[in-house]
């Protein structure tokens, strides 16, 4: 009776790691559409400035802020096992609704700054330590 046990207990064990493991991997998987969709909006949002001003810092601090959410979209989809392929398509399918939402348009970019800005700047300035955090509640270190 007590080996039934401990190989029940062992296998319930087994079980809960990969319930685990998945709640990680749906977790950083989450993170990384974030800031992707968040790295197309102000890739997007630097290109509509450019073709303002080319020379606009603003531009720049769009196009450096775009690259970091990429980046940072990128190492939590591999976490999340998340090819390389499903990581572009996902960037392309956001930009692709972002100019279906302006009408191709920057003149409309209005409706981006609505959809995006508030949640992207909250991403940017504390999504690490958000992730980081939810992590932890999980037992993860």
């Amino acid at each position: 009776m007590g080996r039934i046990f401990l190989v029940l207990f062992s296998l319930l064990s087994i079980d809960a790691a990969a319930q685990d493991m998945q709640r990680i991997k749906d977790l950083a998987n989450n993170f990384s559409h974030e800031n992707l969709v968040c790295g197309a909006y102000y890739l997007f949002v630097s290109q509509c400035i450019k073709n303002k001003s080319a020379t606009d810092p603003v531009a720049t601090q769009y196009f450096e802020g775009g690259n970091t959410f990429l980046k940072r979209g990128i190492e939590t989809g591999r976490i999340a096992g998340v090819s390389d392929k499903a990581l572009n398509a996902k960037v392309e399918i956001a930009i692709e609704e972002m100019k279906r939402d302006t009408d191709n348009d920057c003149v409309n970019i209005s409706v981006l700054y609505q959809q995006h800005a508030y949640s992207c700047k909250a991403t940017y300035e504390q999504g690490p330590s958000t992730f980081a955090d939810k992590l932890s509640k999980m037992g993860v270190r």
